[in-house]
This record gives C-alpha cells, structure tokens and sequence, in this order.
C-alpha cells in the first residue's frame, strides 16, 4: 500500500496518510517517511504509523524499483523478524 501511495497508483486518502522526510540536510538513504507523533499505544498498530515504520525498514533498492511487480517480488525475500 505504501509503495502504491508513493508511486501515485493509490487514491488521494491514502496518499494523504503518508508523509516523506522533508530535511535541509543531505542524509542516507532516499525515499524515506516521517513517523506521526503517537498519543496512545493504540495508535502504534495503525496504518499510519506501521507503514511507514515497515517502510523506512526495507533496503533503499528495495524502495526505489521502477514497477510494482518487481517490489513484490523482492519484498518476499525480506526478513521481518528484526523489525
């Protein structure tokens, strides 16, 4: 979902979810999104906040495939156990 947003192939709502790093700085790794600020531990198992929590996790190749099959196809060799 989040590859989607960010390639302009999901709706705007979902796209409104989601919000890259805006910094001056010139720091590792590209495609990476902010983290929302949380209220309660509830809103830890959200969309908004696990997506882009699982996003910034994935390697920068991984993030910046041309096509969306090539990123499924690559997101299944991904470990997630460490995340």
């Amino acid at each position: 979902m989040i590859y989607k947003a960010l390639n302009n192939i999901a709706p705007s709502y979902i796209k409104d979810l989601f919000n890259t790093r805006n910094t001056n700085y010139q720091l590792r790794g590209s495609n990476i999104l902010s983290l929302p600020r949380l209220n309660t531990s509830y809103g830890s198992k959200s969309i908004r906040y696990s997506g882009p929590k699982i996003w910034n996790f994935l390697d920068d190749n991984l993030r910046t495939q041309s096509d969306l099959q090539s990123f499924k196809k690559l997101v299944r060799l991904v470990d997630f156990e460490n995340l």
